[in-house]
């Protein structure tokens, strides 16, 4: 009588749970949104020395100034005051006045310029002087006598570029004697450092106007104009999975002065500029703008901001998920109504719906362990993807069933979908830790920063350290914004640039990017 139940029951089960022919059941697909990244412009800062050989400043400089500074050819009607005696209360002389005609010249030795090691903003200029003079026709008695002297020119200079771009000298100058220029005449020594001064002060005041001058030979200004039309630029900080761009937009040029760093003459520039990062194809260059006007360098660190994107593409996630679902096939699961049922799940189904979350598709096979008829459809769920800032490790809350069902099929995959293992295992599975994912990411990143060509210079930087904010759900995957910073600066190499492209042009042509749409790991 039971078997004949069961027979008589089986075309009514059937036609109830829709499973024999039907189609599938399940609950409606939440709508797909293909949304962007929101990725945040940083202000950098990048360190922009123009560089040039202490060697050549120090040629430009003997050059331009005369090895002969001084040529003294004058008289002097009191060469030597007379000799007084004191007589009943007055000093009355018993020699004359002599008088003199001083010649001779001055000479420099090389001019050498150092850093001050006092003050890393100065420069030393140390010029040696030497002196030969004579004193001739004294008083008609003696004939001639020479002297000979040292001295040892010193200067402490600050240059700076104008708002113009012009170099602008600041001289502190000393100087002494280390052996005064004199003779001995009559049992007296007599010494005439004082008619060499003036002649050698007018040398260096002349040098003092001098050396800006040869300083604007070298086209700083040029120069930086280069650089500036350059840095209008999109440079590739990660070449697949994903593309990733680096945008630059320059602001301002400001100037911290010169400096002497080993054996290099540096004028200490800084670019400030808009950093954004891009997610896919190359974005358009922004439009460059003429060279502005150079301002003083506020206080603060040279650095480099921007956006490392980390993602975790869900192609990447289904099979996780997956994986983690089809450890409940191997056993049964309680469910209210239905009591213990067989769940066979197929491949998972996610992508970004409203309102930043996710849409989750279970499709899954379910038979109830006393039934001999099998139901199978499609239930989705919706889920929050949330982190604490600062933290890459990603968890699923507010799952819930997205939409009602309309049939008793539905109700038992909805009941499979809604019971505790299979919430655990969904967001056990897409509880998703983006350490893994970010350090590949920045291994990449800085082996690129190490030498990242940009026209005829190339940018050295180095990651320091970063920071994350909270997980985005976008078209392709699970976005996590990481803020990067370190240190960077650009050096006038056009042959390294050009080298550099080369190689990764090479690189690229060995290591053709994947085809549109085939899944590839995000790195």
């Amino acid at each position: 009588m039971r078997k004949v139940l069961q027979w008589l029951a089986a075309p009514l089960l059937c036609a109830v749970l829709a499973a024999c022919s039907g189609p599938d059941a399940g609950n409606e697909a939440p709508d797909r949104m293909e949304s962007e990244a929101v990725i945040p412009v940083y202000e950098s800062r990048v360190a922009l020395p123009i560089v040039v050989p202490l060697a050549v400043v120090e040629r430009m400089v003997n050059e331009d100034v005369p090895e002969r500074l001084v040529t003294i050819n004058r008289d002097f009607d009191v060469c030597v005051r007379p000799t007084r005696v004191k007589i009943a209360g007055a000093n009355i002389p018993v020699t004359p006045p002599i008088r003199c005609r001083i010649v001779g010249q001055i000479d420099r030795g090389r001019i050498r310029l150092s850093a001050d090691g006092r003050d890393p903003g100065a420069i030393r200029f140390t010029m040696p002087v030497s002196a030969t003079i004579a004193a001739k026709d004294i008083g008609r008695i003696i004939r001639s006598e020479t002297a000979t002297a040292q001295a040892e020119v010193r200067a402490v200079m600050r240059l700076e570029l104008d708002s113009r771009w012009q170099p602008v000298a600041r001289i502190s100058i000393d100087y002494d004697w280390t052996e005064k220029p004199g003779i001995d005449l009559l049992g007296r020594r007599f010494t005439f450092a004082g008619r060499a001064d003036p002649e050698l002060g007018r040398i260096i005041a002349d040098l003092e106007r001098a050396l800006p001058q040869k300083l604007r030979t070298l086209e700083i200004e040029q120069q930086a104009a280069d650089v500036w039309a350059k840095g209008f630029t999109s440079v590739s900080i990660n070449r697949a999975n994903p593309e990733v761009w680096l945008r630059l937009t320059p602001r301002q040029l400001a100037s911290g002065g010169f400096r002497i760093e080993g054996d290099r003459l540096v004028a200490r520039l800084a670019l400030e500029a808009g950093t954004e990062t891009f997610l896919g194809p190359r974005p358009p260059d922004p439009t460059p703008t003429a060279l502005p006007s150079l301002t003083r360098l506020a206080p603060g660190d040279y650095g480099i901001r921007f956006a490392a994107p980390v993602v975790a593409d869900f192609a990447e996630l289904e099979p996780v998920l997956e994986k983690e679902l089809a450890k409940l096939s191997e056993e049964a699961l309680e469910v209210p109504v239905a009591g213990r049922v067989k769940v066979r799940f197929d491949r998972p189904k996610i992508y970004t719906t409203s309102g930043g979350k996710l849409a989750i598709g279970l499709p899954m096979r379910v038979k109830a362990e006393r039934q001999m008829f099998s139901t199978r459809g499609t239930i989705w769920l919706t889920g929050l993807p949330v982190n604490e800032p600062g933290s890459r490790a990603v968890r699923i809350e507010q799952l819930a069933i997205a939409g009602d069902v309309d049939s008793v099929p539905g109700d038992l995959l909805l009941a499979v979908a809604s019971s505790p293992r299979v919430i655990a295992s969904i967001e056990a599975a897409l509880s998703h830790d983006f350490e893994g994912d970010f350090q590949k990411l920045m291994v990449k990143i800085n082996s690129v920063l190490a030498a990242l060509p940009i026209g005829d210079f190339v940018a050295v930087a180095r990651v320091d350290g970063v920071g994350n904010g909270v997980v985005q759900p976008i078209g392709q995957g699970l976005f996590m914004p990481v803020q990067a910073y370190g240190k960077a600066e650009l050096r006038y190499d056009p042959a390294g640039s050009r080298k550099i492209i080369a190689e990764r042009d090479a690189q690229d042509a060995a290591e053709p990017l994947p085809a549109p749409g085939k899944p590839a790991a995000v790195s």
